[in-house]
């Protein structure tokens, strides 16, 4: 997909002077915006990765990824993991909702390559099983800013994998807690569907059902 080729140093502007204004602006050379800019930065790397995180953080990019090729699908989970979108991304794994082609394999290494600098997660109706939750625990621990997490219609199996499964999500929400606003929603992760809901509830209740 072209959105990954996209790089600073070869993008055009209006007029050639504009470009290298822009170029030596962002290199640091605030003082003589009129100076030739390098040729590499690493400030380039820096916005070229946040412009194609921003690329491949969407749903519609990955949903037409997740049934592609190895390389392509590894190249836009890569571009994912450096952005630095700061908003809430939501997956809806309901059929025929845009998923059909996403393997469980494939399902744990996109949450393994969340942007994290994310404030929301959402996550519906996954059919994946333990490993992808597991694997959603593992992102949360690596997350920077999660302050909002919605798990619904998502049930781990096994008579008691999801309590097992629930334990472990409790411990990392309680050790982080960054996290404002909790919902749980027909999951096998606590005894009650609807344990956990409302703002600044989570490391609360899931240290009462720890204990």
């Amino acid at each position: 997909m072209k959105g990954l080729d996209a790089t600073i140093q070869t993008a055009n502007a209006s007029k050639a002077h504009d470009k290298r204004h822009i170029l030596t602006y962002i290199s640091d050379n605030v003082n003589d915006i009129d100076a030739e800019p390098p040729k590499e930065h690493e400030n380039y790397e820096a916005l070229n990765d946040a412009v194609r995180g921003a690329f491949a953080s969407t749903m519609a990019v990955l949903q037409s990824a997740c049934g592609g090729g190895d390389d392509e699908w590894q190249r836009m989970l890569r571009a994912m993991s450096k952005s630095i979108k700061n908003d809430k991304m939501q997956f809806n794994f309901e059929a025929g909702s845009g998923w059909d082609d996403l393997s469980a394999e494939r399902a744990v290494e996109m949450i393994n390559h969340l942007p994290p600098s994310i404030k929301g997660l959402v996550i519906v109706d996954a059919p994946y099983g333990s490993p992808f939750m597991d694997e959603v625990i593992d992102w949360i621990e690596k997350s920077t800013s999660l302050k909002y997490l919605h798990i619904a219609c998502t049930c781990v199996g096994g008579r008691n994998r999801g309590r097992d499964v629930g334990i472990g999500l409790a411990k990392t929400l309680a050790a982080k807690n960054t996290t404002e606003t909790l919902k749980l929603s027909y999951t096998d992760l606590m005894g009650s569907r609807n344990a956990v809901s409302g703002p600044k509830h989570s490391t609360r209740s899931w240290n009462e059902v720890l204990h």
